[in-house]
């Protein structure tokens, strides 16, 4: 995000006036409370009435900003969520194939295939778990 601090109030991006188009890129990265909602809630309201905002990102797990405009959609709340993998792009057939080889196999679906994933912070791989796991199956120790 790349705004002049020319007007606005106290040095901050807050209360920069009319912007009809703001371009938020690598969105799921944002720092801040609220994994960048607070960043976001300071610069929507520079928006014009038709004003418009793109949010663009890899994923980066699904504790961010970006990972909830996605994951928790809503029929009729007015965006439009577009997803692009990597391994859709001819063009990009032979990077994708060198990161394939380069990348461990969480870090390619993330940046690659456009999953998100856990937030990194587990020791062991999301997907792992998921085929350990069953709601169907009964613990073997009983609860204590």
């Amino acid at each position: 995000m790349s705004l002049p601090l020319t007007d606005c109030v106290s040095g901050t991006i807050r209360g920069y006036p009319s912007v009809s188009l703001l371009i938020i890129d690598e969105c799921a990265f944002l720092q801040g409370e609220n994994a960048g909602e607070d960043l976001i809630s300071g610069v929507l309201p520079m928006l014009t009435k038709d004003g418009q905002v793109f949010f663009s990102s890899t994923p980066a797990g699904k504790n961010n900003y970006f990972a909830r405009l996605f994951l928790d959609a809503k029929p009729g709340d007015g965006i439009h969520r577009i997803v692009v993998r990597g391994t859709d792009i001819p063009r990009l057939a032979e990077k994708v194939e060198r990161m394939r080889r380069t990348l461990s196999a969480t870090k390619f679906r993330q940046e690659i295939e456009v999953e998100m994933l856990a937030d990194g912070q587990a020791y062991f791989d999301l997907s792992i778990i998921e085929q350990a796991t069953s709601k169907t199956e009964v613990a073997i120790c009983p609860k204590l």
